[in-house]
């Protein structure tokens, strides 16, 4: 199994603990302004931990989009949950810092950051426990709690086989394969010329990165990945021709 994301799908998978496939389109401009489309799917022996012994919702969506648009310039235009199992939302932002911020106007020294030099705009992203904690204090009204405690904030003294161990525990002995299996894909789509990536793989007009989603769960080291491209020129306004 391997799962496919973005910043956004990153969120859901910090708060969701993984044990889901997605796929992720994000188109970001170089003031950090952009559009997102993303639809989860979680395995149902994850789903069905996640829903407990009650049956409750793995993903309640009316929750998760007051919890979005409650992000500074956030606008959640379509969310639905088809299946149980499945999460389908688009979204638009104005400057994608503010996913992660409270301040107006965001911190710029926070998991998401865009520097400006020489016409030239870099994007980077960079995750270690301290931030995957505040992250989680940030969403505690969206995630269920089944969900944060398979989460990195709750895994600081644990290691990798205590923690794989802790999912057999949780949803058999297929938990912890799948886990192992499972890969996240951030790709980014910037308006303009790309010109570097640190950290990934140039795939047409977007970088792509891959990391197995247990490094994300575990957070031994930080994540670190960064884009740098020269942002599309705004138009100019035509020129109104003189009345003769």
């Amino acid at each position: 199994m391997k799962t496919i994301i973005s910043p956004f799908i990153l969120l859901f998978a910090l708060l969701c603990a993984g044990g889901c496939t997605a796929n992720q389109s994000v188109k970001i401009d170089g003031r950090g302004k952009g559009t997102a489309t993303l639809k989860i799917e979680v395995q149902k022996l994850f789903a069905d931990y996640f829903k407990g012994e009650e049956g409750g919702k793995v993903f309640d969506t009316a929750k998760i989009k007051q919890g979005m648009e409650k992000r500074r310039g956030f606008k959640v235009t379509r969310i639905a949950s088809p299946t149980p199992e499945t999460l389908e939302m688009d979204l638009a932002f104005e400057d994608i810092r503010s996913l992660f911020s409270n301040d107006n106007p965001p911190d710029n020294d926070g998991i998401v950051r865009i520097t400006e030099k020489d016409g030239k705009t870099n994007l980077s992203f960079h995750l270690d426990r301290a931030a995957a904690k505040e992250l989680g204090n940030l969403f505690s009204d969206v995630s269920n709690p089944a969900f944060r405690e398979m989460s990195p904030r709750k895994q600081r003294t644990r290691t990798q086989a205590e923690y794989l161990e802790a999912i057999e525990f949780a949803v058999g002995k297929e938990g912890p394969p799948l886990m192992k299996a499972s890969f996240i894909k951030i790709t980014l789509i910037p308006d303009g010329k790309l010109v570097s990536q640190a950290g990934g793989k140039v795939e047409g007009d977007a970088v792509v990165f891959e990391v197995p989603i247990l490094r994300v769960m575990m957070l031994e080291k930080p994540l670190a990945y960064a884009v740098t491209f020269i942002p599309a020129k705004t138009a100019a306004p035509k020129k109104k021709a003189k009345a003769k």
